[in-house]
């Protein structure tokens, strides 16, 4: 897939989009990658690149020194995008670019008829120079009189479904914040585990962007990007103005099974024009962290025991009512089929101890006589796993209660594996 690379002044990865008064170079890879930029005048100068189809910006480290007849090989170049787990939902394509997304009929008394051929929404034509029309952002108002956009992943196509520009609501005599929803399902939550939502811009103008997730008024479940943009790329018929790209870290227990929703609120006003056109925009998963502990494998949200017939895992999740945890223990049968054969109860007493509540099978706890495939369901026993005073991190008992449980449970047979923190290069092509 051909790069777009930049021979620029030294910045920061991207800031050759902002520099108006040196000299650049750019160039178009071939389909292999290989490329040549000839004619450069002497100076210092960084490699920056970036890949359609693939999010953020590759910058090479350290500056490239021109010289007056000189021949630079630059050898092997790898770009890693940005990611912190798998793709759980994703809209649109990061190409830099709004012109996938949904892009209206003008109003009659504006169209432009140098581009008249191009006012349908049939295909290929809304991918050319649909946007080169004035006023399109006041059609925003007109098709959600109402109610603002909400986009329900599995349901909706970005093509007909997202608007090319989140910009404000007209209500008359002033304008109005807009909020958009992202729908989207979740048969499982990591509850420990941190999600990543991406959001890439093609464009921002005098923006301020407030994301929100589940409940969008509750404290530490609001996000904000911050006053961003000024290239005018809605009032100047653009697809596309200089990129950015922010992402957010969404602790699992923010969200649930079932439906979710995140809120993105276009929350500055102050003319038809402010607004943004996204790019891309991608929720990712977490990615895990794995550590070793006397020998057995465990992960900070999962622990796997192995026996002779089956395999358990016990789930570690916060449901945040209080200082109340629970906790879930799953059988994986021979189909690969999840049947739930318990409902534990993780909690904090008075005394700030971590007690653990089985009402389950094949498991030994304090209180608890015979190795682990003689203990019969519906036993239950009440286990001190871990102390912790004073204030209270959520991180620190559930690993501290992880840890214990490891060590209070007979385990027959346990894997070895040697892992460490998830790495962000990964494997795009994948």
């Amino acid at each position: 897939m051909p790069l777009m690379c930049v021979l620029a002044p030294p910045g920061q990865a991207g800031s050759w989009q902002t520099q108006g008064k040196d000299y650049q170079f750019w160039v178009k890879t071939n389909e292999e990658g290989y490329f040549i930029i000839s004619n450069v005048r002497e100076g210092y100068y960084n490699l920056n690149a970036w890949v359609p189809g693939f999010i953020g910006d590759f910058k090479r480290d350290g500056d490239i020194t021109i010289t007056a007849g000189c021949d630079i090989n630059l050898g092997d170049l790898v770009f890693r995008p940005p990611r912190n787990g798998p793709t759980l939902w994703e809209i649109g394509i990061p190409d830099r670019s709004a012109k996938e997304f949904y892009i209206p009929d003008p109003n009659p008394r504006y169209i432009n008829k140098l581009f008249v051929s191009q006012t349908s929404n049939s295909e290929p034509s809304r991918s050319s120079n649909r946007f080169r029309q004035y006023g399109l952002w006041e059609r925003y108002t007109e098709l959600y009189p109402y109610q603002d956009l909400i986009y329900r992943i599995g349901v909706s196509d970005y093509r007909n479904d997202w608007f090319f520009a989140h910009v404000t609501r007209n209500a008359g005599n002033s304008f109005q914040p807009s909020t958009w929803q992202v729908a989207f399902p979740l048969a499982n939550v990591n509850y420990l585990g941190t999600y990543t939502l991406r959001l890439a811009f093609a464009s921002a103008t005098n923006a301020d962007l407030d994301v929100g997730v589940n409940n969008p008024q509750a404290d530490g479940r609001r996000f904000k990007v911050g006053l961003t943009g000024r290239d005018n790329a809605i009032a100047r018929h653009g697809i596309h103005g200089l990129y950015w790209l922010f992402h957010f870290e969404i602790p699992g227990y923010l969200l649930v099974r079932g439906t979710n929703t995140i809120y993105i609120t276009q929350s500055r006003c102050t003319s038809p024009f402010t607004g943004i056109m996204y790019d891309y925009l991608r929720l990712e998963g977490p990615s895990g962290y794995h550590y070793e502990k006397s020998g057995y494998q465990f992960t900070t949200s999962t622990l796997t025991v192995t026996t002779l017939f089956s395999i358990w895992t016990q789930n570690l999740r916060i449901s945040q009512s209080d200082h109340l945890w629970s906790c879930g223990a799953q059988q994986l049968d021979f189909e690969d089929q999840f049947v739930p054969v318990m409902d534990p109860i993780v909690e904090l007493d008075n005394n700030n101890d971590i007690n653990i509540d089985l009402d389950g099978d094949d498991m030994e706890m304090e209180g608890i006589d015979g190795p682990l495939s003689e203990v019969e369901a519906g036993d239950e026993s009440v286990g001190t796993l871990a102390r912790k005073p004073g204030d209270l991190n959520v991180d620190d008992i559930v690993e501290s209660a992880i840890e214990e449980l490891g060590e209070k449970l007979s385990l027959l047979d346990v894997g070895k594996n040697t892992h460490g923190v998830a790495s962000d290069d990964v494997d795009e092509s994948s």
